[in-house]
């Protein structure tokens, strides 16, 4: 009962702002269908290495070069935080993965806002790693809702 207000309340603000997508660009739910989904079974994504020392540095590798594109690219829109503290990767393999170090996949993350379902459409051409699209009113409620 504490949990399903919140969770009621914030589905309520993230349709708003997709009903206000739909109303700006009629050809919103043409554009949502015509996403083909290829999503992997997520057990499936395994690091190459076990040893998390060495999947950090190849974490610290991809922000570099992938941030440094992501930035060029995308300009003040995107967003390329920190590595994931090394403590919070430690917590997640050991409570999510049993333990299995290659099975973490978000050491490097990172975001891309973009104002229009349209725009994010045709962010999905750059996709090339595991990186967040945006609509900026859906992080607008997620900020006032966390």
């Amino acid at each position: 009962q504490q949990l399903e207000a919140p969770l009621v309340a914030s589905k309520r603000e993230y349709d708003k702002v997709i009903d206000a997508q739909r109303i700006s660009d009629s050809s919103f739910d043409e554009m949502v269908d015509s996403i083909r989904i290829m999503k992997s079974k997520k057990s499936e994504l395994l690091q190459p290495s076990s040893n998390l020392d060495t999947t950090y540095a190849q974490a610290g590798v991809v922000k570099e070069v992938m941030g440094e594109r992501l930035v060029d690219r995308f300009g003040d829109d995107a967003v390329i935080p920190g590595l994931k503290k090394r403590a919070d990767a430690e917590r997640k393999i050991k409570d999510k993965y049993f333990g299995k170090a290659n099975q973490i996949k978000d050491i490097f993350r990172s975001s891309v806002k973009f104002n229009s379902f349209r725009e994010l459409l045709n962010g999905l051409n750059f996709h090339i790693f595991e990186i967040q699209l945006h609509l900026k009113p859906i992080l607008v409620v997620k900020e006032e809702i966390h």
